[in-house]
């Protein structure tokens, strides 16, 4: 592992949750036991089990992650909760039941563990104490939320929510007598991305953000109108969202020209903080809360374009590149907790790799060190929290 230009007094430690896993017996592979046979078979696929979302606590010394499996008799994924400790032990399922959990989040202090808690009829938002195992539903919900994030304070959560709409037929048709076959339902479409593989046909209606206590109740929506939003970023004083969408009168005809927005908590305000012609995606706010870190490219209709990381102030201002020189597609923005450097994933040769751009903000140059995990075998960078010395997940 190479080391270059890391933040004084920094240091980078490497986890891989597949050795924590194994240590503790479990391959996230085939579930079932080993096959005779030397070839994967589709029927194969219902024994599969995989690791993802992986969540360090504050103190990084547990990772919350999904499990999910295959429900071979619903032909769809199965997630659950499972804890392990950062040194490979402790590891147990958090819960039980049929419900799919996913979405792990965990408080600011480490006290509390949110997640999504979902049947075929509904979505709930759930809280878990950590110290007693305690539950509580905080909020019953007919859309599935997206993207829940805490507060800084613990003392709001803001997700993503689809609000359901009606599009209205050009026409009305006649009533249909009693008994009468017609054949299916109509459905009319009025948009130009109505359907999606895996999902079938995409419900009508836009998604907002919303907030909720974090005691629950009624979540309040914060976001309307004709447009998307994407998941919620909180800043730093807890004053407003940070996200990215594409709020364009065009945005059905150009789905790769997002904006980052900010949205105000109190009101719901939305003003744009970029403005060019391209993606900005993954939006993260530095901590002393002056800029914001994204990725995307000025798009010029090719068929392929590399993905850089830049910065830009929060009035909109000074929007530069951090990674021109790499050749290499970035993403996931983490800022280091000094707010000194910029942590980002990307792959190189099948290898999950980690890098780091330091920000000097004194003199207003910017200097940029590469710091890899490198492997003989291919390796994919799930998560990773910065604190103090920065923990990065890999598997």
């Amino acid at each position: 592992m190479e080391r270059r230009g890391l933040p004084p007094g920094g240091r980078l430690r490497m986890r891989s949750l597949t050795a924590a896993l194994a240590a503790c017996g479990l391959g996230l592979g085939l579930a079932g036991p080993a096959r005779a046979a030397d070839r994967f078979t589709l029927r194969d696929v219902f024994d599969l089990e995989l690791a993802g979302d992986p969540q360090i606590s504050p103190d990084g010394r547990r990772i919350v992650y999904v499990r999910t499996a295959m429900d071979i008799m619903k032909d769809r994924p199965h997630g659950s909760l499972w804890i392990i400790d950062s040194d490979g032990g402790g590891h147990r399922a958090l819960g039980a039941g049929d419900r799919r959990q996913s979405s792990p989040r965990w408080s600011p202090d480490g006290s509390r563990l949110l997640y999504v808690s979902a049947t075929d009829a509904a979505a709930e938002l759930w809280v878990r104490w950590m110290d007693t195992g305690q539950e509580a539903r905080l909020c019953r919900l007919h859309e599935g939320p997206r993207g829940p994030a805490w507060s800084p304070d613990g003392r709001r959560i803001a997700f993503t929510m689809l609000v359901p709409e009606t599009p209205k037929p050009p026409i009305e048709m006649p009533e249909k007598p009693e008994g009468a076959d017609w054949g299916p339902e109509l459905r009319y479409v009025d948009r130009l991305f109505y359907r999606a593989d895996g999902e079938g046909y995409l419900k009508a209606g836009y998604r907002h953000l919303f907030l909720l206590p974090a005691e629950g109740g009624t979540p309040r929506q914060l976001t309307f109108g004709a447009v998307h939003d994407g998941e919620p970023i909180w800043s730093p004083d807890g004053r407003s969202l940070v996200f990215s969408a594409n709020h364009h009168e065009n945005a059905e005809y150009e789905p790769l020209d997002t904006e980052v927005y900010e949205a105000s908590v109190e009101d719901g305000t939305v003003r744009a903080i970029t403005d060019h012609r391209g993606p900005d995606d993954g939006p993260a706010v530095s901590p002393d809360g002056r800029l914001v870190a994204f990725t995307g490219f000025d798009d010029r209709y090719q068929g392929y374009q590399v993905r850089q990381l830049y910065v830009v102030g929060r009035d909109g201002g000074g929007r530069r590149s951090l990674t021109g020189g790499l050749d290499r597609d970035v993403q996931d923005p983490t800022w280091s907790r000094d707010g000194r450097g910029v942590f980002f994933k990307y792959d190189d040769h099948g290898n999950g790799r980690i890098g780091i751009v330091a920000v000097l903000l004194d003199d207003r140059r910017i200097r940029v060190a590469v710091v890899t995990y490198t492997s003989e075998k291919p390796s994919n960078v799930l998560s990773f929290v910065p604190f103090g010395e920065v923990d990065i997940l890999v598997c």
